[in-house]
């Protein structure tokens, strides 16, 4: 987890900051993989986690860690964008393209594996598959271990 936030002179007091996040994330509904990504990249995209104003005392702690590492923030954002993918198989797209091939027409599961070839990289004309499925497909949607 201190690797998804760019620490790399690891301290126990960094669990804390690890555990904050996570509560913020939990109790603001943030999508994870999107938060981590606002973190690292310089992307503006709806709904960015950065922009909460939940998470300003939060930011403020985390900068201030990083700059006790003495290594930068570009540092930080360098061992972050390993650590952290931009882009995931999210359960609608995944489901969307499983039955369109299953019909017949490929397309949206060709589009998904190119996206997934490199998703540890933002490309913007991807930019569609950081959309997190939201809460009505989530509370209808079920999944089963081994699939």
């Amino acid at each position: 987890m201190l690797n998804k936030l760019g620490i790399e002179n690891k301290k126990f007091e960094d669990n804390t900051l690890v555990d904050e996040l996570l509560e913020l994330m939990r109790t603001h509904r943030l999508d994870y993989t999107n938060t981590f990504s606002a973190l690292s990249l310089d992307i503006d995209f709806e709904n960015n986690p950065i922009h909460d104003p939940a998470l300003k005392n939060w930011l403020e702690k985390w900068k201030d860690r990083i700059s006790v590492n003495n290594y930068g923030f570009q540092k930080a954002k360098s061992i972050m964008k390993e650590n952290n993918p931009v882009f995931i198989p999210r359960n609608h797209s995944t489901e969307a393209a499983l039955n369109e091939a299953v019909a017949g027409n490929y397309s949206l599961f060709d589009a998904l594996l190119n996206v997934l070839k490199t998703p540890y990289g933002y490309n913007e004309s991807y930019h569609s598959y950081l959309q997190s499925s939201g809460l009505e497909f989530e509370k209808n949607y079920q999944t089963f271990c081994g699939t």
